[in-house]
């Protein structure tokens, strides 16, 4: 199950939603999605049974569909609650271009780092959503680490620590 499935379904745990309804709700929280991404992944999860959709008439507007968890989408949800914490492995962009032995592309990336940790701060300060505030605290530290560790790799290249690599 995607992680997107995992939000949408837990959006679904206590009360039915229409797709409008759930987007509105995610998008006040850490996690983005666009409608077109909460409608198709709906449709996936309708298609292995995990929601059922009633559909509502309304006048002079089209029909609304309103999503509800089946046993089998609170089967899944209950899965994914006990399911264990995985570690990121690092085999990004970053690391693989280690191995081209140029500071630059860490210097670039530190600066890019610090300007989103500008951000975060920015975003921060006027921010009320509890669930927002963890995820940018996450995000920041993650980054925060990051740069640290380009300063790092810039240090170790001029300073020949590589040259053996």
């Amino acid at each position: 199950m995607s992680n997107l499935q995992i939000v949408l379904l837990s959006q679904l745990k206590n009360h039915c939603h229409t797709g409008y309804d759930i987007t509105k709700l995610i998008q006040h929280s850490p996690w983005k999605a666009s409608h077109q991404q909460v409608y198709r992944e709906l449709a996936r999860l309708e298609a292995s049974g995990c929601v059922s959709i009633e559909e509502v008439m309304q006048q002079g507007k089209p029909d609304k569909k309103v999503y509800s968890l089946t046993d089998l989408g609170r089967k899944m949800l209950a899965e994914a609650e006990s399911q264990q914490p995985a570690i990121r492995k690092f085999q990004d962009d970053a690391s693989a271009m280690l191995f081209l032995k140029q500071p630059g592309y860490y210097q670039s990336m530190k600066s890019e780092i610090e300007q989103r940790i500008a951000a975060i701060e920015a975003e921060r300060a006027s921010c009320t959503e509890a669930l927002l505030l963890l995820s940018l605290d996450r995000e920041q530290r993650l980054l925060e680490a990051d740069a640290q560790w380009c300063q790092g790799v810039v240090r170790a290249f001029a300073s020949g620590l590589t040259q053996a690599a």
